[in-house]
C-alpha cells in the first residue's frame, strides 16, 4: 500500500482544474503509471542490497542501504538522505485531509464551520488546523503506546482500502445508472477493470 499511497487523493484537486472531467483521468493514469515503475524500481534496488529480502520487508526505510552504498555514509547520516521524500509526503497528507475535511463542511456532511476559507487563495484554514491538530495528537498517541501505533496503522491502511473501493464501486454504478453522460476520458478497462480492481 506504501507505493501507491496517495492516489485517491488526486480526485480532490477538481476545484483546482479548468477542465476537471479530461484532467483527472489523465492525471491518475499518469501517477499509477509512474508510482508503478519507481515501486518495481524500489522493490528490486531494496531486495538486491545486503541485508536483503529478509530485512527489506521490516526496514521503514528501504533507501537507506542503498544511501549508503552510493555515497559511503553510515547508516544514521544515509538515514537523513529519506527526510526530503518524508516531508513531502506530509505536505501530500496535508493537502488532502485540508480538502476532504473541507469539502464535507461545505456539504454539510460536517458542521458547516470546516469549509471556511481564506477569501484571497481560498485555503481551508479551518480544515488545515483541524487536520493538523488531530494528526499531532494521533503522533503523541503512537509515540507512547505501542499499541495505540499498530492500532492506527491497521485503521489508516483499512480506510485507504474502503476509499479505493468505493471508486471502483462508483465508477461502475455511473457507468450503469448513467451510460449517456459525455465522458472526456474512458476508461479502456471499462466495467471489468473496476471489478477485477475491486476483487
Amino acid at each position: 500500500t506504501r507505493f501507491f499511497v496517495g492516489i485517491q487523493s488526486i480526485n480532490l484537486a477538481t476545484g483546482q482544474l479548468k477542465h476537471p472531467k479530461r484532467d483527472v483521468p489523465h492525471g491518475t493514469l499518469g501517477a499509477m503509471t509512474f508510482c508503478l515503475f519507481t515501486s518495481f524500481a524500489v522493490l528490486f534496488l531494496g531486495v538486491s542490497l545486503p541485508p536483503g529480502l529478509d530485512a527489506f520487508i521490516h526496514r521503514p526505510r528501504p533507501l537507506t542501504a542503498g544511501f549508503q552504498a552510493m555515497f559511503a555514509l553510515p547508516r544514521d547520516q544515509a538515514t537523513l538522505l529519506n527526510l526530503p521524500a518524508t516531508f513531502m509526503a506530509g505536505s501530500a497528507f496535508m493537502y488532502f485531509y485540508s480538502q476532504q475535511i473541507s469539502a464535507m463542511g461545505k456539504s454539510a456532511l460536517l458542521n458547516p464551520w470546516f469549509g471556511n476559507t481564506f477569501s484571497v487563495r481560498n485555503t481551508p484554514i479551518v480544515a488545515l488546523v483541524t487536520g493538523t491538530a488531530v494528526s499531532f495528537a494521533m503522533c503523541i498517541a503512537m509515540q507512547y503506546s505501542k499499541e495505540s501505533r499498530d492500532a492506527i496503522y491497521d485503521l489508516s491502511v483499512l480506510a485507504a482500502m474502503i476509499t479505493y473501493l468505493s471508486i471502483f464501486v462508483s465508477f461502475v454504478m455511473f457507468r450503469w445508472y448513467f451510460p449517456t453522460i459525455q465522458r472526456e476520458f474512458i476508461s479502456p478497462l471499462g466495467i471489468p477493470g473496476a471489478v477485477y480492481g475491486f476483487l
